[in-house]
């Protein structure tokens, strides 16, 4: 009978220890991402953006490095292909946009894999100088992004700036039509920025 007793208390522990360890698991994530969060200027964005990686990915500040390169990479890719249609359904924004749309396509094919490749043969430092110039250049990109749909949205505009703008779009049909596109394309730079800030961070992190 005492045989019985403990062979079944032996399989009710054994068939709550993995859930055990999962919860224990799952709690210690959290607490990293949230500490790790804490030490950026970003907390919710940092958040949101790590709780939404893969779960074996959680585990250390690498894995969650990996993560928020990756959303950056997503939303790089985002403003590309919104830049992209842009273009396509004015070609005169095509000038306007040219030098930012090529800088987010170098961050797409050189900045991101060379971070992704340092962090791969553990030189957390490699990745973080080449993630700082992409993070430089995303600054930059929003505050000439930023200016320009000001520019355009005004109602009346100086000599120089319809001399610089006047193959883009009439004011009155950018309001109609564009302000809109816009406001969401400066939202996802804004956010890409906010990434590279998070991501520089957590980086200084594994260097330490």
């Amino acid at each position: 009978m005492k045989s019985l007793e403990w062979s079944l208390m032996l399989f009710f522990l054994v068939s709550i220890f993995p859930s055990v360890i999962s919860q224990c698991s799952i709690a210690a994530q959290k607490g990293l991402i949230a500490k790790t969060c804490k030490e950026t200027p970003h907390y919710k964005l940092c958040q949101s953006t790590l709780q939404a990686g893969p779960q074996n990915l959680k585990a250390n500040l690498r894995g969650l490095t990996l993560i928020a390169i990756n959303a950056a990479k997503e939303k790089t890719t985002m403003i590309v292909n919104d830049m992209e249609k842009m273009i396509a359904s004015n070609p005169r924004l095509k000038d306007p946009l040219s030098e930012c749309r090529g800088f987010y396509k170098r961050v797409l094919s050189d900045h991101i894999p060379r971070a992704l490749e340092a962090l791969k043969k553990g030189d957390p430092k490699a990745a973080a100088n080449g993630l700082s110039k992409a993070a430089a250049g995303a600054n930059e990109c929003q505050k000439k992004l930023i200016r320009l749909s000001k520019k355009l949205a005004e109602d009346g505009m100086s000599k120089a700036d319809v001399e610089e703008f006047d193959k883009i779009l009439t004011i009155k049909r950018l309001k109609e039509e564009s302000q809109e596109r816009w406001k969401a394309l400066i939202n996802i730079i804004r956010t890409l920025y906010y990434l590279f800030v998070i991501i520089r961070i957590i980086i200084k992190k594994l260097i330490r």
